[in-house]
């Protein structure tokens, strides 16, 4: 085989591994994906909770179901309150917003209800939003 020859050979050889490479890695090339289930993390509110913009402000959720209010030190009602999960929106007297995602937690001191709507929810982190007028406590858990 003459020289001309195998330059040739190996030229075409070469032209077909470059357009398969670009073929491949075309955008007509096949894509493969696979769908993850998102999965649901169970909701750990229980603890105690530092505000961050104002960390004299401390509240307390119990397994028990009674929540503590603390601020500068001094319990601010006086007498704990409760707390619960909304399950049931739809059925839930005097919540204030239905169509949010986010759970939502009913605490009660002296016989009023407060709603937060919950989107963050970390072993560290804690975001309430008070459903009434949306104003916004950010909490980081206390380590004892």
């Amino acid at each position: 085989m003459k020289n001309s020859n195998k330059i040739i050979l190996l030229t075409v050889i070469l032209l077909a591994l470059i357009i398969g490479v670009m073929y491949n890695s075309s955008d007509t090339a096949p894509v493969v994906t696979t769908e993850t289930e998102e999965v649901e993390k169970p909701l750990n509110i229980v603890g105690k909770w530092r505000g961050i913009e104002d960390e004299r402000f401390v509240r307390t959720f119990l397994a028990d179901g009674t929540v503590v209010d603390v601020y500068n030190n001094v319990q601010e009602a006086a007498k704990p309150g409760t707390w619960v999960m909304v399950e049931d929106k739809e059925s839930e007297e005097g919540l204030p917003v239905t169509d949010t995602e986010d759970p939502i937690v009913k605490i009660v001191f002296d016989n009023y209800n407060f709603y937060y709507s919950i989107p963050e929810s970390t072993e560290t982190n804690l975001t309430l939003v008070f459903l009434e007028r949306g104003g916004v406590l950010a909490f980081s858990r206390v380590i004892e």
